[in-house]
């Protein structure tokens, strides 16, 4: 009984450690246009592609579903699970009443107990300190993020028309011509239609998460933000006069 617990937490803890640092897949796929209604797809495959979850949009219709490789085990219809949530109106009505009378409360809690208001000089030093702050949590968080991201596929197939067959093409042309600027994972397949006025596409893209990249990002991340708030502190502490210390 004991060897077998132990067989059942080693698999365990091994999938989770497969999980956090395997790669994820992300698929996703969209069409539409003015003959052409919306529809969408997307899912994230954990275990690099083996399994995962995904989310299908047609006809005003939302499914979730799970996903072994490209085949599909499971299926939700959210749309219909939105609709059996709206059902109860009254209920609804009671919480937003009893919502509004709890703000009404607090407001007259406030108004009764509202402190004094800070000068306009100390809402700008506020207001700096604050955009400088988040400004640098922001490229942080940026210069680690953007190599995590891998590109494998991104491919634009539209459909063009207009009035007149000459604008049509020229953006034929702009478009080819654009293939041989962008990189080589991201291609435009571009069709036209010269009888009529008429713009439809579809996209393909793939990208893939490289997970164990984002527990050294995050890492860094993390002692970055700890080195700023040890900067602020000191520069802190070098402004008190000595009367203040």
């Amino acid at each position: 009984m004991l060897e077998a617990i132990l067989i059942i937490f080693l698999v365990i803890v091994t999938v989770i450690l497969l999980a956090l640092l395997m790669p994820i897949r992300i698929i996703g796929c969209a069409s539409g246009g003015t003959d052409a209604e919306f529809r969408g797809a997307g899912r994230v495959m954990f275990f690099a592609g083996l399994a995962g979850g995904g989310a299908e949009y047609a006809d005003g219709n939302l499914r979730i579903g799970l996903y072994i490789g490209p085949k599909r085990v499971y299926e939700i219809d959210a749309s219909r699970a939105s609709t059996l949530t709206n059902r109860h109106p009254n209920k609804k009505k009671t919480k937003d009443k009893k919502a509004e009378h709890k703000k009404s409360k607090e407001s007259a809690n406030k108004s009764a107990c509202q402190p004094d208001k800070p000068s306009l000089s100390e809402k700008i030093c506020r207001l700096r300190l604050a955009v400088r702050k988040y400004s640098t949590y922001a490229g942080i968080a940026f210069r680690e993020v953007r190599s995590l991201f891998r590109i494998d596929r991104i491919i634009l197939r539209t459909m063009m028309g207009f009035t007149d067959p000459s604008k049509t093409g020229q953006a034929i042309g702009v478009l080819y011509a654009l293939n041989g600027v962008l990189p080589a994972h991201v291609f435009i397949r571009p069709e036209w239609d010269f009888t009529r006025e008429v713009f439809r596409g579809d996209a393909d893209v793939r990208v893939t998460f490289r997970t164990w990249l984002f527990w050294i990002h995050l890492v860094r991340a993390i002692w970055s933000v700890e080195r700023f708030r040890r900067k602020e502190r000191a520069a802190c502490g070098d402004t008190l006069t000595p009367q203040e210390a």
